[in-house]
């Protein structure tokens, strides 16, 4: 299956976390998008109308972004996540590409916004957090790039909020991401979640 380029944007309000159990048997793929974002009543979507098809999935306790992205992988279409509406988007004459880093982009100038494209496929491998770090030093800088940097190092998904600002200060050296995560966590309020294909993390409420 040919990985998909999807545009993930972080904004103020949190991403959905809950988990989705659900079957579709040659569905509308309009139709199982609608379902999706109904079990995130607060969540507001767009849908193109150039969007048509129909898929075959199923869903056992995945984490909602899975979901969507499970969906985005069967349907062949994008979706963008800006100001809190999810945007689903046809893609015309979808060509197959291959990625093994993925590419980060330019948000704007906002800096409560972070953009990073993610290959949404499942053949797409997403280094593990037990991958370790080879090198990361960092003096009184914010929690958030020097985390970005840490996950860039050993090619993971992520989402980062910018929100985490708090000034650290790291060296370390062939340690895996996950203790380096769980040494920074505390130091700037923020808590992380393991998704299937991507690291989101946000600052603590």
């Amino acid at each position: 299956m040919s990985p998909l380029l999807v545009s993930c944007l972080l904004f103020q309000s949190p991403l959905p976390t809950h988990r989705v159990t659900a079957e579709f048997r040659d569905v509308e793929v309009r139709e199982v998008i609608k379902y999706i974002m109904r079990t995130a009543p607060k969540q507001p979507y767009a849908l193109d109308p150039e969007i048509t098809g129909r898929i075959s999935q199923k869903f056992d306790g995945v984490p909602f972004l899975d979901a969507v992205n499970g969906i985005a992988r069967a349907a062949y279409i994008t979706y963008t996540i800006e100001d809190g509406l999810f945007s689903f988007n046809h893609i015309p004459n979808p060509t197959p590409k291959t990625t093994s880093n993925p590419r980060q982009i330019t948000a704007g100038s906002d800096p409560r916004v972070f953009s990073r494209i993610i290959a949404a496929d499942q053949t797409t491998t997403q280094a593990s957090l037990d991958t370790k770090v080879k090198e990361l030093r960092a003096k009184s800088e914010p929690a958030y790039k020097v985390l970005r940097r840490a996950l860039d190092a050993v090619g993971v998904n992520y989402v980062v909020s910018d929100a985490l600002k708090n000034p650290i200060s790291v060296s370390v050296k062939n340690v895996p991401l996950r203790e380096v995560l769980d040494a920074i966590m505390p130091l700037c309020n923020g808590q992380y979640t393991e998704l299937t294909n991507i690291v989101l993390i946000t600052q603590n409420q």
